[in-house]
């Protein structure tokens, strides 16, 4: 009987390693496959990103002279040096696409440069404002960004552009049109897929349970708000997040400025269904002593489209109305010591 349970646990051992071995060929290929089609569909992955070195980062963003509008630190900004000369005020944009101002084709109408031009015309100090948001990146990167890159430039405050997009994993979710999909080498593509199934049942579990589920989705397909799962599975994880980019800075003593942007769902923001993301966020923002701007309140009601290009992306009129709105904050609250 022994005898015959090893040869059955031996058999079954075996049939689950030729499967394995058979998924891990199948896989490869399949993302192999993929990247092909992936680099001919958008060929400025190859030109503007670089798989990254650093722990953590999955990709950057590459200082080609083809991609135009980034600086030789792969930030969409003019050239900054890392020394801070004596007597400025430096404040660094930690963020996405929506900070970097993707579709605009001048970034000095970005909110971060309209911003740096305001403060600057209104003190006698010099005030820089280096952006450092990088296109499709989502929390998890944007704080590996803020310890091993930002925190070097020695900021006196650090201003987190906050898309509801955000909490997206970097490379099971394609929030960043699969940048991390395309540039990350798995050791095993087989582990990679069963940690992938494990976190959707987990993602799944966590959503079913949520108590927003049933908000109203957006556009014409029955099924929830991809923003409300993240905020629904990803709560716990947003929660711990916070609490890292507020130790990163209170540990230096530099102050925190959180900007919320909503999604521009094509209605007026007057019906606005996610406000109860936003209202999450800023309290979780204010618990660890952040300032704090919604830019929902700064559209009123009026139209999302007036001050969009697309579902996260603000247009010319958009980052004017942000930077207006943070320059009003910059000066009631006296940010600028």
């Amino acid at each position: 009987m022994r005898q015959k349970l090893l040869l059955i646990s031996i058999s079954t051992l075996g049939f689950s390693i030729l499967i394995g071995l058979i998924m891990e060929i199948q896989l490869r290929d399949s993302a192999s496959a993929f990247r092909a089609q992936w680099s001919q569909s958008r060929s400025e992955g190859l030109n503007c990103y670089r798989p990254s070195s650093e722990p953590g980062l999955i990709y950057k963003m590459s200082p080609s002279s083809r991609c135009g509008l980034y600086n030789q630190q792969g930030f969409r900004d003019n050239p900054f040096q890392l020394e801070k000369v004596a007597g400025t005020f430096r404040i660094i944009v930690i963020g996405d696409s929506v900070a970097g101002g993707e579709g605009i084709d001048d970034i000095q109408l970005t909110f971060p440069k309209l911003l740096e031009r305001k403060l600057n015309s209104n003190s006698k100090r010099k005030i820089e404002v280096l952006n450092m948001a990088v296109t499709g990146y989502s929390t998890s990167q944007e704080l590996v960004l803020l310890e091993k890159t930002a925190l070097a430039y020695k900021p006196d405050l650090v201003l987190w552009s906050y898309c509801l997009n955000d909490p997206a994993h970097p490379v099971f979710h394609h929030a960043n049109a699969n940048r991390g999909r395309f540039f990350v080498r798995p050791t095993s593509y087989f582990l990679s897929w069963l940690e992938e199934k494990v976190y959707r049942v987990r993602e799944n579990l966590k959503v079913a349970l949520c108590e927003h589920r049933d908000k109203i989705p957006y556009g014409p397909n029955p099924r929830i708000d991809f923003h409300t799962v993240l905020h629904c599975s990803q709560k716990d994880q947003t929660a711990r997040q916070f609490k890292k980019f507020a130790g990163l800075l209170s540990d230096r003593k530099i102050p925190a400025l959180f900007l919320i942007h909503p999604v521009h769902h094509g209605d007026k923001f007057g019906s606005y269904p996610l406000t109860f993301i936003h209202d999450f966020l800023k309290e979780q923002a204010r618990a660890q002593k952040m300032t704090v701007l919604d830019s929902l309140e700064l559209f009123g009601d009026i139209e999302s489209a007036s001050v969009s290009r697309d579902i996260w992306h603000l247009n010319r009129a958009g980052h004017v109305k942000v930077a207006e709105g943070l320059f009003k904050l910059f000066k009631e609250r006296r940010l600028i010591k």
